[in-house]
């Protein structure tokens, strides 16, 4: 198993076909990837199940096509319609004909990968996020987190199919290597560790910390969605407004994209939360906040974190492999048992304790940011992993 992206090789423009089962993650988290592959001229098609308005035209502003493909989610769905769905598939990605086929989360690449003959295209899978079998499991579990659940059959299947699997974080390279060293030694597949997609730290400049004016703010963004732990920061709001009158709670919140999706006014219905409209930017949602909670039960490098590293924001953050590599513990935040909300009380309140230690913290943030999560040394890897000149 490798941990380190291969070297660079000068290749002539390429047809690369990306596949995720959400568009929304093209604009949102892969525009710097989108941009570098189109401005070096190569025809980049984006697939997702099914493109809104606004997606799409953010996607295509990247220089890239967009297109869909079908998907099936009734898990109950007979063998014979699970082969018709795998031969269309087969025949999209052969009418296409691409040179890279790039399968964003485990449920996309088990989906998209296994249709693709060795040796037809190179095969890779960048598994965003995901949860190894042997993990614990968080006190509410979804559905959500079962499709992203890589089990031993997941794991060997994966394995099989995919030339270079990509994890957002170090610890989940090794575990997913180490898992894959106990399978029959045909397979060729190699996984590296690059940090999310990378944050840049030209835009997204250091910003000092808003007056405090008596109050500490929390800022919270994320969809609507169990996994990203917004019950718990909702939980958590609660306790800590019940105790402190000197600690603002803000959550921007999009609608969930799963199926275990929750109601805004389920978290909105206390008053112990202050809406943050969707059409504010992340980074000036940011730079209005002293701290940044990251509360997902598991995670890659969402780029919300990457964001207020860059920003220079204290971050109060589960305890997930994307946290452990983001946080310096006390130094630029704090780590919080996940789904736990009386843990994440507890670590807001520390820091409501001692105001002061905010502004340090922040510079240490900004100093990660800089040092580990460039955006443009991130991509780098991205092109070199898939035999591009940088």
């Amino acid at each position: 198993m490798a941990d380190g992206p291969t070297s660079s090789v000068s290749t002539p423009p390429q047809r690369i076909a990306f596949f995720a089962d959400d568009a929304r993650v093209f604009p949102e988290e892969l525009t710097g990837l989108l941009e570098k592959l189109a401005a070096s001229h190569h025809r980049v098609r984006c697939f997702a199940p099914d493109w809104p308005d606004h997606v799409a035209k953010l996607a295509t502003a990247s220089g890239v096509e967009t297109d869909t493909y079908p998907i099936e989610l009734d898990e109950n769905w007979s063998l014979m319609r699970q082969r018709a769905l795998r031969k269309k598939l087969a025949n999209l990605v052969t009418a296409w004909a691409p040179d890279q086929v790039i399968a964003i989360g485990p449920a996309s690449a088990l989906r998209i990968l296994p249709t693709i003959k060795p040796g037809q295209t190179r095969r890779i899978a960048i598994l965003d996020r995901f949860v190894l079998e042997t993990s614990p499991p968080p006190s509410r579990s979804t559905s959500d987190e079962t499709d992203r659940t890589l089990n031993k059959a997941k794991i060997s299947e994966l394995a099989k199919v995919s030339d270079i699997i990509i994890c957002h974080t170090n610890q989940d390279r090794q575990a997913l290597a180490s898992a894959m060293e106990n399978l029959p030694p045909a397979q060729n597949c190699t996984v590296h560790a690059l940090p999310g997609y990378g944050v840049n730290t030209t835009v997204l400049k250091h910003q000092h910390l808003p007056p405090t004016a008596g109050a500490i703010s929390f800022l919270m963004t994320a969809p609507m969605d169990h996994w990203k732990g917004v019950l718990e920061y909702s939980a958590a709001a609660s306790l800590v407004t019940g105790r402190n009158s000197n600690a603002v709670f803000r959550l921007q919140s999009a609608v969930g994209r799963t199926p275990n999706a929750i109601a805004r006014e389920q978290i909105f219905k206390s008053n112990r939360i202050t809406p943050v409209e969707t059409s504010v930017g992340l980074a000036q949602a940011i730079a209005q906040a002293h701290v940044v909670v990251v509360a997902s039960h598991y995670d890659g490098m969402p780029r919300e974190l990457l964001a207020a590293l860059a920003l220079g924001r204290p971050l109060i953050c589960a305890d997930i492999s994307g946290s452990r590599e983001a946080i310096d513990e006390r130094m630029n935040g704090i780590i919080f048992e996940r789904a736990n909300p009386n843990a994440l009380a507890d670590a807001c309140e520390s820091l409501l304790r001692r105001p002061e230690l905010l502004t340090a913290m922040g510079r240490s943030s900004r100093q990660k940011a800089e040092r580990r999560f460039s955006e443009d040394a991130v991509l780098r890897s991205y092109l070199s992993l898939m035999g591009l000149s940088a």
